[in-house]
């Protein structure tokens, strides 16, 4: 694992789907899924209340 783990392990490329498969053991991006999730939301924060407050409201042309 000298030379770390690729994003995408092109072995793992699916023609039938044109997809990658998900395989945390060749896959960094599946792994990352994996060892470290996203974390859970605020409590108490509603983000659409932070996107209509920096939102233009007209857009200039």
């Amino acid at each position: 694992m000298d030379e770390g783990m690729p994003y995408r392990d092109p072995s793992t490329w699916n023609a039938t789907t044109k997809r990658f498969d998900e395989n945390p053991v060749k896959n960094a991006h599946d792994k990352a899924a994996l060892t470290a999730p996203n974390p859970p939301k605020f409590p108490g924060y509603d983000q659409s209340k932070d996107f209509l407050k920096y939102f233009d409201a007209e857009i200039y042309y």
